[in-house]
């Protein structure tokens, strides 16, 4: 756990990170940092990278679990 940030949001991830960074810094008062944890690999050339999210604010995380997960499924949905 990184220091003063006690709550933690993972996601699995392929594709654009700018959007995500920008989320963020529009959205987050509070401490935020993230760690890429590794490469998760799948049955295509691109596998995905999974990522650590840490808060120091507990609403900011919820926020941004919930974004993350419409975000997600929004991008799978167009490229589906």
């Amino acid at each position: 756990m990184k220091k003063g940030l006690k709550f933690v949001v993972r996601v699995r991830s392929s594709g654009e990170f700018e959007p995500i960074e920008n989320w963020l810094a529009e959205h987050c008062k509070g401490q935020y940092q993230f760690e890429f944890d590794g490469v998760h690999e799948t049955d295509t050339p691109v596998g995905q990278l999974d990522i650590a999210f840490y808060f120091e604010i507990r609403a900011e995380a919820e926020a941004f679990r919930d974004h993350i997960k419409a975000y997600l499924k929004q991008k799978s949905l167009a490229t589906d």
